[in-house]
């Protein structure tokens, strides 16, 4: 893969539809509900559950300048409106997503994508 990372399929992605890191979004001046949107916005767009590790990958590629700490915490707030779903890992090896507490080590999906699955919260 070039180090630019111009065949990851999520950065294609988010160039072709996006173009958040064209766009010069410094996100040292975003105030914290444009940093939310901005994980979500992420998240939604991978539309696929992942681990916080790589929110926060696809965030930096995306020309986030916050750190993965904050993305947790950000990925916490959002899990917390339901805005977005951590599922259990194991689960989602049978293929099932299977809502987990914010504790627990586990993937986070946007709720709108996890919809797309047929996810209905309990």
């Amino acid at each position: 893969m070039p180090e630019n990372g111009s065949d990851c399929l999520i950065c294609k992605k988010h160039h072709k539809n996006t173009n958040r890191k064209t766009t010069g979004q410094n996100t040292l001046t975003m105030a914290k509900n444009e940093r939310r949107r901005f994980v979500l916005d992420v998240l939604t767009d991978a539309g696929v559950p992942l681990k916080s590790v790589d929110v926060f990958r696809a965030c930096k590629i995306n020309g986030a300048t916050f750190e993965r700490r904050t993305t947790k915490t950000l990925l916490a707030e959002l899990v917390e409106r339901g805005k977005v779903i951590k599922v259990d890992s194991q689960a989602l090896n049978d293929g099932r997503l299977k809502e987990i507490d914010t504790e627990q080590r586990g993937h986070f999906i946007a709720a709108s994508a996890a919809a797309k699955y047929g996810y209905r919260p309990d």
